[in-house]
């Protein structure tokens, strides 16, 4: 029944499937959506009749506006790192227990003493002693000035090798304050320094008896005593940095429903320029689905015969 009906009405099935796939065509290369229903450029005159504002809308930046403001924005951008106290004094203690028992192993090796208790009780050894006591003091306060300026890690600030922020936000305790990079130490940094204070507190005279001890101070590593205590945060960085973008408006005001916006013959200067583009982005956004359908079915009444 259903391939009779077909036979008998082929000529029309076709004509209905051609029709059908002719209207989709048409409706798919029309505008999908609404456009605004005035032309105009930078820098040329209002064609139109005057324009008042239909609905309230805000008025949008540039692009080179925002860009502008997140750079000066970012220039005021610290990274923020924590201080830990901690790590100084530890550090500094594991030093001088060391230094005390290599110093003591090296002067039983070099001077033939026979016990720890000879070293420490003969007053033929109180200058090895007071020599000792000397140089640990010295490298602990030396230790304790590079620790109370801090030591940083400086690979979250790098790009290419150079860091990317001349200024970082220290936080000690509950109280954060600015310094600028160079102010800190690096490992490395720390390191060069340390040494060269230590090599120059040795006087030069070759004749005294802390020359004797020239072999101990090369191999004594003062580098592992030197920990960064100045790192990055990283969560707290991340949330600064988002809330200074987010505190970028990409408005800089609002226009009132019923505002004039421009007359009939005026030209049309930047700002009135950002003030059309604004309307135009907001009506075309306004659309919204029910706009589409009623486009979509406007589309159909088009292509469908009288």
């Amino acid at each position: 029944m259903i391939l009779n009906f077909i036979r008998t009405h082929i000529r029309s099935i076709v004509n209905l499937l051609f029709f059908v796939v002719t209207s989709v065509i048409i409706i798919y290369l029309l505008p999908h959506e609404g456009k605004f229903m005035f032309e105009y450029q930078k820098g040329g005159f209002w064609k139109h009749e005057s324009l008042t504002a239909p609905f309230n809308f805000p008025v949008n930046k540039t692009r080179a506006e925002i860009d502008h403001e997140r750079d000066s924005v970012m220039h005021e951008f610290r990274p923020i790192f924590v201080f830990d106290s901690k790590i100084g004094p530890q550090r500094i203690q594991e030093m001088e227990e060391d230094f005390n028992a290599r110093w003591i192993e090296y002067s039983m090796a070099l001077f033939k003493i026979p016990s720890r208790n000879e070293y420490k009780t003969n007053k033929k050894y109180s200058i090895n002693r007071q020599l000792e006591a000397d140089y640990r003091n010295y490298i602990s306060s030396l230790l304790q000035e590079i620790y109370r300026k801090g030591i940083i890690d400086m690979s979250p600030l790098e790009e290419n090798g150079k860091p990317k922020y001349a200024d970082i936000s220290v936080v000690k305790g509950n109280v954060a304050e600015n310094y600028p990079v160079v102010e800190l130490y690096t490992p490395k940094t720390a390191y060069e320094y340390a040494t060269t204070r230590l090599k120059n507190s040795i006087p030069k005279k070759n004749s005294l008896l802390v020359h004797k001890y020239n072999q101990f101070f090369l191999d004594f590593q003062i580098n592992n005593y030197l920990s960064i205590n100045v790192s990055y945060d990283e969560e707290r960085s991340t949330k600064l940095h988002q809330g200074l973008l987010e505190s970028i408006s990409s408005t800089r005001g609002l226009i009132q429903e019923g505002q004039g916006i421009i007359s009939r013959g005026e030209s049309i200067t930047d700002e009135k320029f950002m003030i059309l583009e604004s309307l135009r982005e907001e009506y075309e956004k306004n659309l919204g689905s029910m706009a589409r359908q009623l486009v979509i079915i406007g589309k159909f009444i088009l292509v469908i015969p009288n």
